[in-house]
């Protein structure tokens, strides 16, 4: 079996069942830190010219914006509460890898991807903390096998947080292990286009 194939097994098979209290726990508070650091974004330089921007673009009201109101796409939504969340990076930073803490940024973008998907889908408390926490799972393994040096000049949030993003989308949508595959193999080559 594949790497991405054991990883894409993993974020479709693991249940809520799976998590100790305490990851549950601190998924909870990773969740209000993002949504508080959203709500302060809705103020941030530029943020709403975006907000204008996507709501200007239309479409169906899917998914809440965190303290702006209203709605837009569920794509939409979890951009920019990505970048609400993400304004002025007080969301919280660093997976912990061996007992210290690597920066990372992986909440900012896998709390608003789960938090969108989840209201668009239906999808229970349960579901959703599930999402979140095999996608920051995904995020800080990779940040880990990188072996992060953030003195090097590579920030890693980007490419991380895109693998991170698809696995919590992905349960949400409930996507089977080739189609999780598929969608890590799409955020990955979609990174590299960036480059």
């Amino acid at each position: 079996m594949s790497i991405s194939a054991e990883i894409a097994r993993n974020a479709v098979e693991t249940g809520f069942d799976a998590f100790e209290s305490s990851v549950v726990e601190k998924a909870r508070n990773r969740i209000i830190d993002v949504m508080g650091c959203a709500v302060a974004g809705v103020n941030a330089s530029g943020c709403s010219m975006l907000l204008d921007l996507m709501r200007g673009w239309g479409g169906s009201k899917e998914s809440t914006i965190l303290g702006a109101g209203g709605k837009l796409p569920v794509h939409h939504a979890a951009l920019m509460n990505s970048v609400l969340a993400r304004s002025y990076d007080f969301e919280p930073t660093g997976a912990l890898i061996e007992g210290k803490s690597t920066p990372s940024h992986i909440s900012g973008t896998t709390v608003p991807v789960a938090l969108s998907v989840g209201e668009f889908k239906g999808a229970s408390g349960r579901d959703v903390l599930t999402a979140m926490i095999l996608g920051d799972d995904v995020a800080a393994r990779v940040v880990a096998a990188s072996q992060l040096n953030i003195d090097s000049g590579w920030d890693s949030t980007g490419t991380v947080n895109v693998l991170g993003a698809a696995v919590a989308a992905g349960r949400l949508w409930n996507l089977n292990q080739n189609q999780m595959v598929n969608a890590l193999g799409i955020s990955l080559n979609l990174e590299a286009v960036k480059k």
